[in-house]
């Protein structure tokens, strides 16, 4: 078995159908379905909070303990079988929704309460999601980068107030291009309760100032399906 993995869905209806619709429909339909006919085992949505874009946009999150399905003819079929709009009308999904797909290996979960209590004492999904995609500068090898992350960045989240866990993943090697790396900070607090001026001094680090690709964005949780116990 290969490390867990994670499909990355961001989406947002089209002029051809309404968000309520959309929304019922991926509630109701399409999430049930991605779990039903793939190993997913958990599936999360956020909606965007900041910063905010022209449209409504949403994310979708597939957790899998196995990545190697993401690169399976299964995966393909999957995406096939659920292609019909149903009760959005006729046609296709593509039809009335906009998706962008993305897949990744997991690589690194920090987990500051995991060494006081049991994993159980909290609910698996936190309210409020930082999601941060990057791809360092020309030169930074790997080990440069991980140096930073534990020496630096990883204290400054256990720090920050509301901060619960992040999950770490790199860009599947058959993906093509696209940031390298994706972060998920997730937070117990609301949105209004961020650490921004803590993120800010994140901000002015050189690895991240200096990045090729650094794009950070704020999310909050709408709707869970599966199993709840699972961490991404």
């Amino acid at each position: 078995m290969s490390a867990p993995g994670l499909m990355l869905v961001q989406s947002h209806p089209l002029p051809t159908t309404t968000e309520d619709k959309y929304n019922d429909f991926y509630n109701n339909t399409f999430a049930p379905s991605v779990l039903r006919l793939s190993p997913a085992t958990l599936a999360l949505r956020y909606r965007i909070a900041s910063p905010k874009p022209a449209e409504a946009s949403y994310l979708a999150l597939y957790a899998l303990r196995d990545a190697s399905y993401l690169s399976s003819p299964d995966l393909a079929q999957m995406i096939e079988t659920t292609k019909s709009a149903a009760s959005l009308g006729p046609g296709e999904v593509k039809d009335y929704i906009h998706f962008a797909r993305s897949t990744w290996d997991k690589t690194q979960t920090l987990d500051p309460s995991e060494a006081q209590q049991d994993r159980s004492a909290k609910p698996a999904a936190a309210p409020t999601l930082a999601v941060t995609f990057m791809t360092p500068a020309e030169g930074v090898t790997d080990a440069e980068l991980e140096e930073w992350y534990a020496e630096s960045h990883e204290k400054m989240l256990k720090e920050a107030k509301g901060y619960r866990r992040t999950t770490r993943y790199v860009r599947r090697a058959d993906q093509g291009e696209g940031p390298r790396f994706l972060a998920l900070h997730e937070y117990a607090c609301g949105i209004k309760e961020m650490p921004e001026e803590r993120i800010a001094k994140v901000l002015e680090q050189r690895y991240v100032s200096e990045a090729r690709v650094w794009e950070r964005s704020i999310w909050e949780l709408i709707g869970a399906l599966g199993d709840s116990t699972q961490r991404l």
